[in-house]
């Protein structure tokens, strides 16, 4: 997709001729795009400054409903305060993050598009990541700290008491209720050891050079501030807004709790099943009831079906294609270890040295970072998701986005993660029965 401009344009826009388009169409494009690149970046500061006040709000609203008087009926309280909660972090979280995250995708693929024009290399590219600074170093910090006990345990808990592996999981819990998480290590946590990134006055002509003959209206610098600060931004308004969800999450748990659902009957429900209009507890229970059973009826059914990983038309339903995936490789790192598949029977400090793998991260698997792994290979994830942007932080080897590679790799027990030569590879297989 041409959603923002890159250094690449010229090199794509051969694909839209192959397909009929004509040359003032796609110089019609360009200058589009180049605008839309243009407004966005000069615009930025107080596009990202804006978006940070809303967070701001939401916690003030958040702090006052945390003060608010229950009354007779405590699960109807329960399941307002959660409503009211999921209502505001959609009008001030989620819509903010999307458009930070936006911003940070466009400032990568600038960047990756200097990487392929050898404008920068990748050692530049890996040392500017290495530099942006998230709530994940604090974190990171904030543990090392706990460890050392330099902090209370309860004044880390307080900071970070809303992460759970899976934001939008009613079934885990989060960290002020998983203490596991948490516990002091038993190795040495390694300490960033961040170098400042600079660029030499060469580097610094070429760039500016580079974007001026391009038609692109910032410099080098404002396009790094750019990417930093848009980075950071997305990665601490996901921080923020995921505030709000947990809260909520936990206050339909409790709601649950006490018309006797579990958590695991609750994530049957979709939100409109959980706050549908009723006239009492009773009808609610019984609605409930009803809405599980039939899920996990659907649910049994869904897990006989196999679908493709991408649909293009009908026929793809009927003939199931699996196509070669393209994972986002983070760093210019090679490392051979250990593939240790992240699950509820893991012992936490297992990972320590080993290659990990999860599905998909959010900032609830954060405390991954702090027993020291590896790598890191994930399923699902594109080149400025939130692992994406954790593994450059820490400059940490990965593979993000593996798509069916992952489901590949469920029985192999050692592999070499090449992220340079953009390859996994299988070192020992584990044998079947």
């Amino acid at each position: 997709m041409f959603t923002c401009y890159d250094l690449c344009f010229e090199d794509r826009s051969k694909e839209l001729l192959e397909t009929g388009f004509t040359r003032n169409e796609i110089e019609e494009l360009r200058r589009a795009i180049i605008n839309l690149t243009n407004n966005l970046i000069v615009k930025s500061k107080e596009s990202i400054e804006e978006d940070l006040k809303s967070l701001e709000e939401m916690k003030k609203t958040r702090s006052v409903l945390k003060n608010k008087q229950p009354y007779d009926d405590a699960v109807f309280y329960l399941l307002n305060m959660a409503k009211f909660l999921l209502d505001d972090c959609r009008k001030r979280g989620t819509v903010q993050f999307s458009r930070l995250a936006r911003l940070g995708f466009v400032g990568k693929i600038l960047l990756e598009s200097m990487i392929k024009k050898e404008v920068i290399d990748n050692k530049f590219y890996d040392n500017f990541m290495n530099s942006i600074n998230t709530v994940a170093s604090d974190f990171k910090k904030d543990f090392i700290l706990m460890n050392k006990g330099k902090i209370q345990k309860d004044d880390f808990v307080r900071r970070y008491y809303h992460l759970r592996p899976g934001s939008y999981d009613i079934t885990t819990l989060r960290y002020e209720d998983s203490p596991h998480l948490l516990k002091t290590s038993d190795f040495d946590i390694l300490e960033e050891n961040l170098e400042e990134f600079l660029m030499n006055s060469a580097t610094k002509e070429k760039i500016d050079g580079i974007l001026r003959e391009h038609r692109l209206k910032f410099n080098s610098a404002d396009l790094f501030d750019f990417t930093k600060s848009a980075l950071e931004a997305r990665e601490f308004s996901k921080f923020e807004f995921t505030k709000n969800l947990s809260d909520a999450i936990e206050l339909i748990a409790m709601a649950g709790e006490l018309m006797g659902f579990t958590r695991q009957e609750l994530a049957m429900l979709f939100v409109e099943d959980i706050f549908s209009n009723t006239r009492g507890r009773h009808e609610l229970a019984e609605k409930w009831k009803k809405v599980i059973s039939e899920r996990k009826k659907q649910r049994e059914l869904n897990e006989k079906l196999e679908l493709p990983p991408i649909i293009f038309s009908g026929s793809d339903l009927d003939f199931i294609k699996y196509y070669t995936p393209k994972p986002n490789y983070i760093t210019q790192k090679k490392v051979k270890a250990r593939l240790l598949k992240l699950d509820k029977d893991i012992n936490e400090n297992e990972i320590g040295g080993s290659i990990v793998m999860i599905e998909n991260g959010d900032p609830g698997y954060d405390w991954i970072f702090t027993r020291n792994p590896a790598g890191l290979i994930t399923k699902y994830g594109g080149v400025a998701s939130h692992m994406s942007i954790r593994c450059a932080e820490f400059a940490i080897p990965a593979a993000i986005g593996c798509g069916v590679l992952f489901d590949k790799l469920n029985k192999v027990k050692e592999i070499i993660l090449d992220c340079k030569i953009k390859k996994i590879i299988p070192f020992e297989v584990e044998k079947c029965g």
